[in-house]
Formats: C-alpha cells, structure tokens, sequence
C-alpha cells in the first residue's frame, strides 16, 4: 500500500512511498518545489529535458510536470499555488 510522508509544515513537498505498478522497475520520483513552473519547464528544455507530463493543475489548484533529464533520470517540478510564490 501506500505511505505518505509528512513534512510536518507548509514548507518542502509532502510524499508517499508506493508499490510501482508490475511492468514497471523500482524508481524514485524527486520532485522539485519552483516559484514559475511554466519558465521552469521552458528553461529545462532548452537545456536538453524532455517533457514527459506537460505541466497541470491538480485538483488544489498546485502545478506540477515531469521531465526527463539530458542523461537520462526523470524528475518532477511542482509549483503550490498558494504559497505566493
């Protein structure tokens, strides 16, 4: 099942440890906190990272987007919308 991590403040990004899917080998996800996420992503790809989920707004109004990194690794950027960044 699932774990969640509490940072225990507003500040940092809360997670959660959970199984990957069958087909899938282990990973980590590291998300990243960033005050623009759209000029995040533009800047990640003019140095070499992919899109992999284009930037979204969840259902609390947070943005976030995965990238995959020139070398290889994924990772995430995540803006929280009310932290008036």
């Amino acid at each position: 099942g699932y774990r969640e991590i509490a940072m225990g403040s507003r500040e940092g990004i809360a997670g959660g440890i959970w199984p990957a899917p069958a087909q899938a080998s282990d990973f980590v996800q590291l998300f990243v906190s960033v005050g623009d996420l759209a000029g995040t992503v533009e800047r990640a790809c003019t140095l070499g990272a992919l899109v992999v989920i284009k930037p979204t707004t969840l259902p609390d109004g947070d943005e976030m987007a995965v990238l995959r990194d020139p070398n290889g690794p994924p990772f995430a950027v995540w803006h929280r919308s009310n932290d008036g960044s």
